[in-house]
């Protein structure tokens, strides 16, 4: 079986269980806590069964498949930067002021991790044959080193955040991780060979991307319908007087 193939089959499997996740999330009306989280897989569910019918419609050129594909990454990316903020801001609901501290901590963090792709591009610039397709790599490259970036930051602070491995928020986040992480890897390599018609390597990367997904959608799945363990908030993990008067100290802070 040829990887061009493979490929196939597993961007149909993913396809079919982006959308099965979609409406079970819906039917279990999971939008009430995770609602960026459930409009993300109904993007991607969205997203997978246009591109798929786009790339079989015969009277669909390939310049329009590649417009449609990077308006669907370009949401993705925004959908995928909203649903770090949901999680951060699930994990510290019980405490506004250091929630407000740590979203400033992730403003600065962005910052300085903008700064870091631009020298990368700057020194990495697009290097492939079909030099809009790597150069829209560059800018997907750019994009999940912030997520990274953000997402190490997020797991950096486990004790006070209140990260539990068998919490839903926890298996969003690692879905989230993985999936960046090999977009990172991916993206890199395509941006630097991308060629201007579809060869082996193409087929390779684009197996990788849709099996990466495939598994952040199996771990979502997990995460979402094992018995639940009840989270633990951050009070439980460290003294509750400590994060009182951390957050009594940062209000303190603020005011003057």
């Amino acid at each position: 079986m040829s990887i061009h193939l493979v490929w196939h089959c597993v961007w149909f499997l993913q396809a079919a269980l982006n959308v099965a996740l979609g409406l079970v999330l819906f039917e279990r009306r999971s939008y009430r806590n995770f609602p960026i989280f459930v409009s993300y897989i109904a993007w991607r569910a969205l997203e997978s069964l246009v591109l798929l019918g786009m790339n079989y419609a015969p009277f669909i050129s390939g310049n329009e498949y590649a417009t449609a594909f990077a308006v669907g990454r370009a949401v993705d990316a925004v959908l995928a930067f909203a649903m770090i903020s949901e999680v951060f801001k699930h994990l510290m609901s019980s405490y506004p002021v250091l929630r407000k501290f740590g979203i400033a901590l992730c403003r600065w963090v962005t910052i300085v991790l903008l700064a870091v792709v631009i020298v990368l591009a700057w020194f990495a610039p697009a290097a492939g044959e079909g030099r809009l397709m790597s150069g829209f790599y560059v800018l997907d490259r750019t994009v999940n080193v912030i997520l990274c970036g953000l997402l190490l930051v997020l797991f950096a602070f486990p004790r006070l955040l209140g990260f539990v491995w068998r919490s839903q928020a926890f298996g969003i986040a690692l879905g989230l991780g993985i999936l960046a992480t090999m977009s990172l890897a991916t993206s890199a390599i395509r941006s630097q060979i991308e060629p201007v018609a579809r060869n082996h390597a193409v087929d390779v990367m684009d197996l990788i991307t849709h099996g990466t997904y495939l598994c952040s959608i199996l771990v979502w799945s997990v995460y979402l319908f094992m018995p639940q363990i009840a989270q633990r908030t951050a009070a439980q993990i460290l003294p509750k007087h400590d994060l009182e008067t951390w957050n009594q100290e940062l209000e303190r802070l603020l005011h003057q």
